[in-house]
């Protein structure tokens, strides 16, 4: 049995995946899914449903709804988070990075008056900006 994950208008399905009668099972489940969507009136946006094989190993089978084959993602934005297929982390940390630089390049092309000391606050500063309150 999949696990089914719902959050506003987001619906997630997963299961381990490890043979063919897993792979009949996931897509009986979607089957079904889609059968309660309709029973209670909503809609899938089958345009935005996606398929990815997460974890090495992963045998990569084709799933559909209502006969549409599924685009098959290597990553996926999930609540801000960058999920990939092998499960690593530096797709994710890569896009803050070069967030930050471009918003460092920003100030250094816009700042003209650069003294260390006005940049980053010293502790002098800190404390007379304390006590003065």
């Amino acid at each position: 049995m999949s696990v089914i994950l719902k959050l506003a208008g987001d619906t997630k399905i997963f299961t381990k995946v490890t043979n063919a009668t897993d792979r009949l099972q996931l897509q009986q489940d979607l089957n079904r899914l889609c059968d309660w969507v309709d029973k209670w009136q909503m809609e899938f946006n089958i345009a935005k449903c996606k398929t990815a094989h997460i974890g090495s190993g992963n045998i990569e089978h084709d799933y559909s709804i209502r006969g549409r084959r599924l685009d098959v993602v290597t990553e996926e934005k999930d609540l801000r988070v960058l999920i990939s297929s092998n499960l690593k982390v530096a797709e994710h940390c890569y896009e803050p990075y070069c967030k930050a630089n471009r918003m460092f390049g920003l100030l250094k092309r816009t700042v003209k008056y650069r003294n260390p000391n006005m940049m980053v606050r010293s502790p002098v500063v800190q404390e007379s900006c304390s006590t003065s309150s």
